[in-house]
């Protein structure tokens, strides 16, 4: 009877941790350090502050939403559809963010990551940091270009013909002084997410349309921060109006298109030069 019981008793223990190991590896958050959280930052990962809204405004990462970690179970229905998605979590320090994880994983968020050190680590680090609580935010062409794949809405603010030459893929398009007076036409979006252009980091553009739109309603507004040249540097798709030779692609494929429309126009721009001049001989 023994070795019967004996034999029982592994069998139990064994059980137990299995139960125990599976429960660990099904709950478990991944921690990573400030230097790879900033990384899958730049590359788009979707990033949560759970600290205070007065914490927040003091400062914050670019582009980053906030959640406070006492009231990320009550509103968890922000992150519909981000169950199966990266998630990567800071607060101050790293210790409410480990709260906020186990609140995650507990509602069935299956990729859940932990910033260790939190915002305390990343300002140490020197990395980058945004004060006050914008009414619009900011995304890096790499955090763009991870929208642009959920299928966003895009809106270039850049002047007709820069926009004809070469734009984002499937983006749409208003000259941002005339937005004021088309926001009609952007009717029905006042709660999607609207990533907004120009043509670069020092064009003030993006930033006014933004502001236009936040100010009107608009209640997701992101301006991507290096602009058209950004997203062109980074190889992320564009295309050309079909006047200009339509083509999705690379920002490489985009060099060559535009050399092309460049000289199309100079071809137009040529005939009608020479035109009044080629009708008055024949007169």
């Amino acid at each position: 009877m023994r070795c019967e019981t004996m034999v029982w008793s592994a069998c139990a223990l064994l059980m137990m941790a299995g139960i125990v190991g599976f429960s660990s590896a099904a709950w478990a958050r991944t921690d990573v350090d400030v230097a790879e959280a900033r990384e899958m930052w730049q590359d788009g990962v979707f990033t949560l502050d759970v600290r205070t809204t007065g914490e927040y405004e003091t400062g914050h990462i670019p582009g980053v939403p906030y959640i406070d970690v006492n009231e990320l179970e009550s509103r968890l229905g922000e992150l519909a559809g981000r169950e199966s998605s990266d998630i990567l979590l800071h607060c101050k320090s790293g210790v409410r963010s480990v709260t906020a994880a186990g609140i995650l994983e507990a509602n069935g968020f299956t990729a859940v990551f932990n910033m260790l050190g939190g915002f305390d680590a990343w300002k140490a680090a020197g990395y980058e940091v945004e004060v006050g609580d914008p009414d619009y935010g900011t995304l890096t062409p790499q955090q763009a270009y991870a929208r642009w794949e959920e299928g966003v809405f895009f809106l270039d603010v850049r002047s007709t013909m820069s926009y004809l030459l070469g734009h984002v893929k499937d983006a749409d398009h208003i000259v941002g002084g005339e937005l004021a007076d088309r926001l009609d036409e952007l009717a029905g979006r006042e709660n999607d997410i609207i990533v907004v252009y120009c043509s670069g980091t020092s064009c003030g553009a993006g930033n006014a349309a933004a502001q236009i739109l936040a100010d009107n309603g608009f209640t997701a507004v992101y301006v991507m921060s290096e602009g058209f040249p950004g997203w062109v540097d980074a190889g992320y798709p564009v295309e050309a109006a079909w006047l200009f030779g339509c083509h999705g692609g690379t920002g490489a494929g985009r060099t060559g298109g535009a050399l092309g429309s460049v000289l199309l126009l100079a071809l137009v721009a040529g005939a009608l030069m020479w035109l009044p001049g080629w009708t008055r001989g024949m007169s």
